[in-house]
């Protein structure tokens, strides 16, 4: 549940006032809604500390709206510059948020905008603190053939970065997972989400994923329910799939050796992907998996944490 803190109910110009005890953030709540006797229940996941919800870069939070009495019929929200996806979930409202990578530390505001039945109108802010994490740096030096790119190799990587990027662009309005994520294979993870490379001397971008170890042709599952978003053959990521979980999330999978699903299937926890390899750059067979949400780089382990509902 959000802390009285973080809470921070708005009804036109008012200030907010301080909740103080169960009866006085009933009364908010009436004020919220106008009138009726009608509450909105409200949870955010990791819950607030010290007032604020403390996050770091990479991690990952959701919030679910309810309301005791008029409907909601439509719930919108704002954090980072971005927009968010709320969609329907058990008679409320659901949306997940991410922090990504290198978001600027410091502190923010979530507002939520909450239309209800017969014209009410109600308007929720949480604030947000986020700190910077440390995913520590290799530094390499490498032969430049190894590192430096062919006009034809460069071609084929900007035109793969275009097709991942629109994968994500347009994501499923509704939630299609169900329940918690699971790994696709049970190896050890082997590369850290957020690792940041320097190859002789310069910076190179950071680990998106985490890399997981996997034998040759071992099958490759799918974190959660979704729609396949993109299978292609990619210069650096090889064999990749790409699945849409609904609301922004994003699942993805790199360096298969094969495929086994195609682009607008719908897809089961658990279902096979396609087999693990080492196609693309890689030096051994392993799966690079990684998350989207709503553009923001993600650690996977953040998405393993929450208890999604």
């Amino acid at each position: 549940m959000w802390s009285e803190a973080a809470l921070k109910p708005i009804v036109g110009a008012r200030r907010a006032v301080p909740l103080h005890s169960i009866c006085v953030a009933i009364l908010l709540w009436l004020l919220l809604l106008g009138s009726g006797g009608s509450g909105i229940k409200a949870d955010v996941t990791p819950a607030a500390e010290g007032g604020r919800v403390q996050l770091s870069q990479g991690q990952v939070f959701f919030v679910q709206v309810q309301s005791e009495g008029a409907p909601l019929e439509k719930v919108e929200g704002s954090v980072f510059g971005k927009t968010l996806l709320l969609g329907r979930s058990g008679g409320g409202w659901l949306g997940l948020f991410g922090v990504d990578m290198d978001q600027k530390p410091g502190d923010y505001v979530l507002a939520l905008s909450l239309s209800l039945a017969g014209g009410k109108r109600a308007k929720r802010e949480v604030e947000i603190r986020v700190s910077r994490r440390d995913y520590g740096t290799d530094h390499l030096t490498l032969p430049k053939d190894k590192v430096e790119l062919t006009p034809e190799s460069l071609a084929r990587v900007e035109a793969d970065q275009q097709a991942l990027g629109q994968a994500w662009h347009s994501p499923s309005p509704e939630a299609l997972w169900s329940g918690a994520f699971i790994r696709p294979v049970p190896g050890e993870v082997s590369g850290q989400f957020g690792r940041r490379r320097v190859i002789n001397g310069e910076k190179k971008s950071p680990h998106t994923g985490q890399d997981l170890r996997a034998v040759m042709d071992e099958p490759v599952k799918a974190s959660n329910a979704g729609r396949v978003a993109l299978v292609r053959d990619c210069f650096f990521s090889g064999n990749s799939v790409i699945l849409d979980h609904g609301l922004g999330l994003y699942t993805m999978y790199f360096h298969l050796d094969q495929v086994k699903v195609k682009e607008g299937d719908l897809v089961e926890k658990g279902q096979v992907l396609g087999l693990a390899g080492m196609s693309g750059r890689a030096t051994g067979p392993h799966l690079h998996w990684g998350f989207r949400l709503l553009g923001s780089r993600v650690d996977p382990e953040a998405v393993l944490a929450l208890p999604l509902p």
